[in-house]
């Protein structure tokens, strides 16, 4: 693959992660940068309008310019069998089933696709593509919208929500957020080629190969190990490459039409409304407390925006249920449908929004009760158990990283009282907050090669979004082989590459970790069970008591049994 393995002509090692010398080099490809023989352009057209349908295409004069090999519509496009129907497009949960509708519902939304020779004659010939539409009115704004929306429970009620009603001590206000785009440094682009009816390679990027892979197999009717998908490196992410976008089905789609491997890559503007955004937000609560600041309850009500063909819940309130200990508790929770694009996660998504509003009604609350913010949280931590389910934390050090953070910003030496330090225009002041995030694992695995040399290859489909999960992969088998890093080689993001999940949530290293020391283990076996040819001290050997270094293997117990991997070798061959 080549992947973190080039070769370059380095006085001394480099250290740091395994992709910085690519990276700072230029030689780390990203998806748009691959060269592919008989690669085109294709161009999306996006709608000028944001909700209606569309009735004609004029499409004459793109067709007129040199270079153009075809122009994708819904009325003229490639067959998806995975979107052949209604029904299948409902059973797909694509979202947005590209130029399969001629229903619009935002503006930008691709109703056309150009390809060319060029990139250059790609967008030319795109701006010649006009379409007549028949407009309707299109909902926009959220705040306006929202008042619409009647809210619905959010999990289960807690306790009995009128105590806060009685309680000496209540906030109660709205908080509200715009929606945030993320648009990171690196476009989304894809480059598909298909190397046969039923065969298919992707430079995609994203932040899950497996997750293309199967959503694409799915939709094209073909075997899931049919379909390459790569994507080695990514410049940023933000939860924009967590799922499959429409553009990449439209590449795809070209690649079928003209028969050439196709790229298609999306523009700065186009980034705006085509690889989601963290939606806006309204929220409202409640807080009450007891004169000694122990929490009587909270009532949280969010809602945000979502778009009108496909339904995205942020999630807000669910961090509610997380942190604190609420004995009465109720959450409230809408989408808002809006003449947008589908939002999606970002960056601690939905608990991040809502961790926003309880934590401004907490500062709130402590002003009231003439309370010191950092104190306040304290005695409400639930550190011993969840609060929701009741099942004990494995571990919760909230409590000491509040402390720790107080020490550092010199907590104790602030003013307790709010706009008493005014520079100019600005008021100056100490401010604080919690946040919490599910620690999860998901299924993944890993696989090893050795070389004879004792240099060896970490391999998984997992890809790093930059997050460092390739040096944490290489730190994690040399401290499980022994062997050096400097022989340690990392592969990702392939899909051909043993299957992990999606690269996003903060799961990504505690899933593949676990699959890294466990294709350690079976590499020590495998080597024990050769070494056992030449000292019968091996048979039977456990993973643990096997240690592997960069010139042989030794067994644990025993300083005088060791085996160096050419004698090793030498025996097998």
């Amino acid at each position: 693959m080549g992947f973190f393995d080039e070769h370059y002509d380095l006085p001394t090692a480099a250290e740091g992660r395994v992709e910085g010398v690519a990276k700072v080099t230029g030689g780390g490809k990203y998806a748009a940068e691959y060269k592919v023989d008989g690669l085109c352009h294709a161009v999306i057209v996006g709608s000028t309008i944001a909700a209606g349908k569309i009735k004609s295409f004029n499409l004459d004069n793109a067709k007129q310019v040199a270079g153009v090999l075809g122009i994708i519509t819904h009325l003229e496009k490639p067959l998806v069998p995975g979107l052949a129907d209604e029904d299948k497009i409902k059973e797909a949960r694509l979202g947005l089933a590209v130029f399969h509708t001629d229903k619009i519902f935002f503006k930008g939304q691709p109703i056309a696709l150009v390809i060319a020779e060029t990139l250059e004659d790609a967008t030319y010939a795109a701006s010649l593509v006009t379409a007549e539409y028949e407009k309707e009115p299109a909902k926009l704004d959220f705040e306006l919208a929202l008042k619409n929306i009647p809210l619905t429970p959010a999990g289960k009620d807690r306790g009995n929500i009128e105590a806060l009603n009685s309680a000496p001590y209540s906030v109660e206000a709205e908080y509200n957020i715009k929606a945030e785009v993320h648009n990171p440094m690196e476009m989304h682009a894809t480059i598909a080629q298909w190397k046969g009816d039923d065969k298919l390679k992707l430079f995609d990027k994203n932040q899950g190969v497996n997750n293309v892979q199967r959503t694409f197999a799915k939709l094209f009717n073909i075997p899931v190990d049919n379909i390459e998908v790569i994507s080695e490196f990514v410049g940023g992410g933000f939860g924009s490459g967590l799922r499959v976008w429409p553009h990449a089905l439209a590449c795809i789609m070209a690649a079928k039409l003209v028969k050439r491997p196709v790229k298609l890559m999306l523009t700065r503007p186009q980034m705006f409304h085509s690889v989601g955004y963290r939606p806006a937000a309204w929220q409202k609560i409640k807080l009450a407390a007891n004169a000694d600041g122990k929490f009587v309850g909270i009532h949280h009500q969010a809602k945000n925006g979502t778009s009108v063909y496909e339904n995205f819940n942020e999630g807000i309130t669910r961090v509610t249920r997380l942190i604190y200990h609420f004995d009465n508790l109720k959450a409230e929770a809408a989408t808002v449908p809006l003449n947008l694009s589908t939002p999606t996660w970002m960056r601690g998504p939905g608990d991040c929004t809502g961790d926003f509003a309880i934590e401004s009604a907490i500062d709130e609350l402590s002003y009231k009760l003439k309370m010191d913010p950092v104190a306040l949280r304290m005695k409400n931590l639930a550190l011993e158990k969840h609060p929701d389910n009741g099942l004990p934390w494995s571990t919760n050090y909230i409590n000491e990283c509040i402390e720790k953070g107080a020490q550092m910003i010199n907590w104790k030496d602030r003013k307790a009282t709010h706009s008493q330090t005014i520079e100019g225009d600005w008021s100056i002041g100490y401010g604080m907050a919690v946040g919490a995030w599910n620690a999860g694992r998901g299924t993944a695995s890993a696989g090893i090669k050795m070389q004879k040399g004792g240099t060896i290859t970490v391999q998984t489909a997992m890809t790093d979004i930059g997050t460092g999960t390739g040096i944490s992969i290489q730190n994690i088998a040399h401290e499980s082989t022994g062997i050096s890093k400097s022989k340690i080689k990392i592969e990702l993001g392939n899909s051909n590459l043993p299957p992990a999940p999606s690269q996003g949530g903060s799961n990504g290293l505690s899933s593949i970790g676990g699959a890294v020391v466990a294709a350690v283990s079976a590499l020590k076996l495998k080597i024990a069970e050769y070494a056992t040819m030449q000292n019968e001290a091996f048979k039977n050997a456990e993973a643990a008591d096997i240690l592997l270094s960069d010139t042989g293997v030794s067994y644990k117990t025993t300083n005088n049994h060791f085996i160096s991997y050419t004698s090793l070798w030498e025996k097998i061959t």
